[in-house]
């Protein structure tokens, strides 16, 4: 058996004796650099991808290595990132996966809101010959290899009986895998790539006849064919899939089917209770915290906090709280001694009520008067994406700035309280407000938000007081844009705004409350080009 560890260990386990035997040892600070490990056919050899030291780490590299020596051999060259080998059903080939396509999109600076170069569809297929003796599987024929002679062959074969006892003997000889001839020296350079369309990734198999790649959300499968590696969808919409040791079975995850006849004995689920202690859970979370720190923190001398200490002073509270919530107390005060980023507490199983009410938002704010709410301002937006406006504010209804609410879908609306309660449950419904607008009745439809869409609508006010402060106070010379936090919507948010206000003499670019991520280089590279 072959694992590897936290500690970037890649380690040999003799199931027989339990002997343990390091492989490699990575130094790059990754603690999970290993990846992809495959067995060859008779277990002598494993390959596995491994992050390169060049490059920050952000590529792998193949490797593959002899177990009974610990001998192994650097087989790609870090420029790439490298993965998912998989060996021929052989072993004297190496299939893998390589992200070495690189076609621009789009091909140049120009265009709208071009904020720079991307490579979709890297993936190719590539295979290390491993045997120098052995014949490449998709190496096409030529006038060397004999083609012509080779069918000469087989029919004088089965002409004299001999081939059907080749095929007998060469069956016997598949159900135990012969000795792999495996030549480390020079294994870089007896690289060839597959002629199939780029786009291939995430995982790799290879059998006798066939390799199986992931391409989109669909298992392929690529003929072992010289001639005609043809490609054809397997399975559409799989996450993964399995091959046996032997390569005679492929495991895919099929989605579930009642069958036909169920049998008569069916479990009733319903009938299960399970008794569970939540204090004793909780004590084994707050266990299971503490130790997950103590094996996986970075810094092994934990930050030079003495963290038996923290267990013992902690320890002791767990007999006092009542709630799930309170744990979630206790664990932030043991992880806040370590003081590490994204050491962080989420909710957890929180009890939940399921016949609570969802609650639901028209996004203005109000004052009570007399007769109902009085709408004091309603929640601004960019005017461009009307899917992101709030509810008073679409094109068709007619709702303003002063208008009191006096009922909700025919109930009268005395104060805030009550407008809750009435929107309570209707989100993404229609909802009909009777108003009063300068003493004269008027009506609309409108279909309140969730909270979700409340906070963001929030949010988009207060974006848009400051860009319209920024505009008026530089008479419409400086620029105003917020990143909320730095992922994917964020970056999305940036090229939305930046690029309108290029012709502007500045940009203010605020991230107050900005609640991180890792997109500050894309953001910092924009900022420093030159016209």
């Amino acid at each position: 058996m072959v694992l590897w560890d936290k500690q970037a260990r890649l380690q040999k386990v003799d199931i027989a004796t339990g002997r343990v035997t390091l492989l490699a040892k990575d130094d790059t600070g990754d603690d999970q650099p290993f990846h992809d490990l495959a067995f060859s056919p008779d277990s002598s050899h494993v390959a596995y991808a491994e992050v390169a030291r060049q490059n920050g780490g952000n590529p792998t590299d193949i490797f593959v290595q002899n177990l009974a020596s610990g001998a192994r051999a650097k087989a790609t060259s870090g420029k790439y990132n490298d993965y998912a080998p998989a060996f021929a059903h052989d072993g004297a080939s190496l299939y893998f996966l390589s992200d070495r396509n690189f076609d621009p999109m789009p091909g140049s600076p120009w265009g709208d809101h071009n904020m720079g170069v991307a490579f979709p569809n890297r993936g190719e297929i590539y295979a290390l010959q491993l045997d120098p003796a052995a014949e490449f599987c998709f190496r096409e024929d030529n006038e060397l290899t004999g083609k012509a002679e080779d069918k000469a062959d087989d029919a004088a074969a089965s002409d004299n009986g001999e081939k059907k006892k080749d095929e007998e003997e060469d069956k016997k000889k598949e159900e135990k895998p012969k000795a792999s001839r495996i030549l480390l020296d020079g294994m870089a350079e007896r690289l060839y790539k597959l002629l199939t369309a780029p786009g291939m990734g995430e995982m790799l198999l290879a059998t006798k006849d066939f390799l199986y790649n992931r391409k989109g959300d669909d298992l392929v499968s690529i003929a072992i064919d010289k001639s005609d590696p043809k490609i054809e969808t397997f399975a559409r919409k799989t996450l993964d899939a399995g091959l046996s040791a032997d390569g005679k079975m492929l495991l895919v995850p099929a989605k579930a089917k009642m069958p036909d006849k169920p049998e008569p004995n069916i479990v009733r689920l319903d009938d299960w209770r399970l008794a569970v202690d939540p204090m004793s859970e909780w004590r084994q979370m707050f266990v299971d915290a503490w130790r997950l720190h103590s094996d996986f923190a970075y810094d092994p001398a934990m930050r030079g906090v003495d963290w038996n200490a923290v267990r013992a002073r902690m320890e002791p509270l767990l007999a006092r709280i009542g709630h799930r919530a309170e744990l979630n107390t206790i664990l932030g005060l043991m992880a806040s001694q370590l003081g590490i980023l994204h050491s962080q507490v989420r909710p957890g199983d929180l009890p939940k009520d399921g016949e609570n009410s969802e609650m639901a938002f028209l996004g203005a704010r109000y004052t009570p008067v007399s007769d109902g709410l009085r709408i004091d301002s309603i929640f601004r937006s960019e005017a461009d994406p009307v899917s992101m406006r709030p509810p008073l504010r679409r094109p068709d209804v007619d709702v303003r700035i002063g208008d009191v609410i006096r009922r909700g879908d025919g109930r009268p609306v005395a104060s805030l309280g009550a407008l809750r309660l009435e929107l309570a449950s209707k989100a993404g419904q229609e909802v009909r407000l009777d108003l009063s607008r300068a003493g004269k009745p008027v009506s609309a439809i409108v279909e309140p938000m969730t909270l979700e869409g409340e906070v963001t609508a929030s949010y988009q006010d207060f974006v848009e007081d400051k860009r319209i402060a920024a505009d008026r106070l530089s008479d419409g010379k400086i620029g105003y844009l917020h990143l909320r936090a730095m992922g994917p919507e964020d970056v999305a948010s940036f090229a939305r705004d930046y690029f309108p206000q290029l012709g502007k003499e500045g940009l203010n670019i605020d991230v107050r409350n900005n609640n991180g991520g890792n997109i500050d280089s894309l953001i910092i590279s924009m900022l420093m080009r030159r016209a």
